[in-house]
């Protein structure tokens, strides 16, 4: 039952991996509608519905995208790709 319980564990890693990078994928897409998909039935509740959560996300990254250029990074030392995930001010070098 142990090596089971293992197993199963990794397929858990394994899907969570995904749906992170799906999540990832479907904002950088601004595919709102499939972002809701991933929500939690209360945030989307608290939001006004799927329609009022996608008003959210559509106002939040106008927003956004108006005071930060695409693509860039808010922190002062741009981190190369493999560090974004890690890379707090001071903890990366700068």
């Amino acid at each position: 039952m142990n090596g089971q319980a293992q197993i199963d564990t990794s397929l858990l890693t394994m899907n969570i991996y995904a749906a992170e990078d799906s999540m990832v994928a479907v904002s950088k897409r601004k595919d709102w509608n499939t972002y809701a998909d991933y929500m939690h039935s209360v945030v989307i509740e608290m939001s006004g519905g799927k329609e009022g959560f996608i008003q959210i996300l559509e106002s939040q990254s106008e927003i956004l995208d108006s005071v930060q250029p695409q693509g860039q990074i808010s922190s002062e030392r741009q981190c190369p790709i493999g560090e974004r995930a890690g890379c707090r001010r001071g903890s990366c070098g700068s």
